[in-house]
C-alpha cells in the first residue's frame, strides 16, 4: 500500500467519502482523509473534485446534523425535514463545509459536462 507521501507533487480526485470522512472524524479513516486535505491545502498535492462530489457531501452532512440536532434516525431524516422545512435553516455545519470547500486553496471543482461524462466511462 502507498503511503501518503508518495503523492506529494501529484494531482489526485477528491470523492466524497474522504470529504465526509474528514469532516465527520470518521474513527477508522478521518485522521487519513485529514491528511489528504491538508496536504491539498499546504499545496503539496493539488485536488480535483466536481460539484456533483460537493452536493453529495454536503447533503449527507445535513442529513447528520439533522439526526444529531433533531434526535432522529438516519432513514427518518429526509422524511422529517420535508415535513419541517424550516428545520433545515437552524442547520449550520453543512454550510460552513460548504464554504471550506469552495475557499480550500490547490481544489479544482471541475465541471462534468455531457461529453466529459461520457468519456469517464470509457
Amino acid at each position: 500500500m502507498p503511503r501518503l507521501s508518495q503523492f506529494d507533487d501529484s494531482e489526485i480526485f477528491i470523492d466524497a467519502n474522504i470529504l465526509l470522512y474528514d469532516f465527520t472524524a470518521h474513527a477508522q479513516f478521518g485522521i487519513i482523509c485529514h491528511k489528504v486535505i491538508e496536504k491539498i491545502e499546504d499545496g503539496l498535492v493539488h485536488g480535483f473534485t466536481s460539484h456533483w462530489v460537493i452536493t453529495e457531501t454536503i447533503h449527507k452532512l445535513m442529513l447528520i446534523e439533522a439526526c444529531d440536532r433533531f434526535q432522529l434516525q438516519m432513514h427518518e431524516t429526509v422524511n422529517y425535514l420535508k415535513k419541517h422545512p424550516r428545520a433545515i435553516k437552524s442547520l449550520s455545519k453543512y454550510r460552513q463545509a460548504l464554504a471550506l470547500l469552495y475557499h480550500l486553496p490547490n481544489l479544482t471543482i471541475l465541471e462534468v459536462n455531457d461529453s466529459i461524462f461520457r468519456q469517464s466511462h470509457q
